[in-house]
């Protein structure tokens, strides 16, 4: 690694975690869940870091309430906020904490009301202690908008956790 710059070394992390999502199995109903959220900033006013393809990156085992604000903090940023499902990667572009607590393993896809999918969040999520994210819109790879509740489909589906 001696030879390569910091912003290349944080390039090559953040593509050999892409290669090595893609080579665990997929279950059906799994998004992707994240390590974590773009990195705060060093205190130092004048040190401004690239921004990386990661930084966007949803990580499904934080708040609910986290999430929605990054998303919505991000919607305007690049990259915006994103999740992989089979293989695929997805924006979130609408999204708001749900009013129940779901149990599940972060990153589960459930079947919601006509308004969109709840997808299981934060590390509690197990013992029934967190809200979920209700998904309203997502953008394809494509730039399609499409209801969250379109694209799922079938509820159970998880986002996976990259490496």
């Amino acid at each position: 690694m001696a030879p390569l710059s910091p912003t290349e070394r944080d390039q090559l992390s953040s593509l050999l975690r892409r290669v090595h999502a893609h080579l665990e199995l997929a279950r059906t109903n799994v998004v992707h869940e994240c390590t974590g959220h773009a990195p705060v900033a060093p205190a130092t006013a004048d040190v401004v870091r690239p921004r990386s393809p990661e930084d966007g990156r949803i990580d499904w085992t934080r708040p609910a309430a986290e999430i929605e604000v990054f998303i919505r903090r991000r919607r305007d940023e690049h990259p915006t906020a994103y999740t992989h499902h089979r293989g695929r990667r997805l924006e979130v572009v609408s999204a708001e904490v749900s009013a129940d607590r779901y149990p599940g393993r972060p990153g589960l896809v459930l079947p919601h009301e006509p308004e969109g999918v709840v997808i299981v969040t934060g590390t509690e999520s197990r013992r029934q202690d967190d809200h979920g994210l209700v998904v309203h819109l997502l953008r394809t790879e494509d730039g399609q908008e499409v209801a969250a509740g379109d694209y799922f489909g079938t509820p159970g589906t998880v986002l996976r956790t990259g490496g």
